[in-house]
């Protein structure tokens, strides 16, 4: 595997980043990890730097005019979005190719591969149980709701069939907590964690989030899940949520199991080292079209 200078950008840096930065680094790549907000400084950046791979998070940024004028001018740069959200030309262009996580963009090759959602590894933060259940997800959920409910509706209705079966009760998380490590930490800490996004396209980052913490993961029946983590074995699939956590209260001895056998799992196949090998070995297949 050829050593790539890989460059990282995104109009704001978060540990998503870092974590996948580590994860090339891990793999020999020299990696510059910046904040890039307008055209000019990610061009600046790839040539100055002579970037073999560039890996743009796709949210508000589109950076596409830009690296097709590197291409015209010679600079043989590929690039790669990472993650849903990539810019919506590249949806309307081809609707056959569904949400690809990554599509290297040059000379409009159309290749593409999937690459599924990672996380970092959190089980460091584990030291005891100091909150009972903790909710993943946000307010408003883009796709099917978990149990048909919404965060706060769901956060009543356990409170409301299984009174307060924790000594401290239960935790919401929502996408906008600030810092990530409190995150992680309350989650690493809990004793078990609902995920309650089902996408209909990918498994969002929190599902792999919750398994990286070597906490236990309870979800509704999806599909999607299913081809990364196998239920009943990685995650606790429960379509009656509050008889599940009530019979795994009773029987901690299989949770524990479930949650080991997930973190394992997670740890062989889902960390952002593989994403990012996987992203290396597509850029190999493509980089000389």
């Amino acid at each position: 595997m050829k050593r790539l200078n890989v460059l990282i950008t995104r109009d704001g840096l978060q540990d998503q980043e870092a974590a996948l930065a580590d994860g090339f680094r891990a793999l020999g790549c020299t990696v510059h990890l910046e904040r890039v907000i307008h055209g000019y400084q990610f061009k600046s950046l790839v040539t100055s730097r002579q970037i073999d791979l560039a890996v743009q998070r796709c949210y508000s940024q589109n950076p596409y005019s830009t690296m097709l004028e590197l291409r015209r001018e010679g600079h043989k740069c590929r690039f790669a979005y990472w993650e849903k959200g990539w810019p919506r030309f590249l949806r309307l262009e081809d609707p056959r190719r569904k949400a690809y996580d990554v599509c290297f963009t040059a000379c409009n090759d159309g290749s593409g591969v999937y690459l599924p959602q990672a996380s970092a590894d959190h089980s460091h933060l584990r030291e005891n149980t100091r909150y009972g259940l903790t909710l993943v997800g946000a307010n408003k959920i883009s796709g099917k709701p978990a149990w048909g409910e919404t965060r706060p509706a769901l956060h009543k209705r356990l409170r409301d069939d299984l009174g307060n079966p924790f000594a401290d009760g239960m935790y919401n998380i929502h996408s906008a907590l600030s810092p990530y490590s409190k995150r992680f930490a309350i989650m690493a800490n809990s004793w078990a964690s609902i995920g309650i996004w089902n996408l209909e396209n990918g498994v969002p980052l929190r599902h792999h989030e919750i398994v990286s913490c070597g906490t236990p993961l309870f979800n509704y029946p999806w599909k999607e899940l299913t081809n990364l983590y196998t239920p009943g074995k990685h995650y606790v699939e429960a379509e009656a949520l509050s008889e599940a956590v009530s019979y795994y209260k009773e029987h901690p001895e299989e949770l524990a199991a479930i949650a080991e056998a997930g973190h394992r799992h997670f740890l062989e196949n889902h960390t952002y080292v593989h994403r990012a090998r996987k992203i290396i070995t597509t850029f190999e297949r493509w980089r000389h079209l």
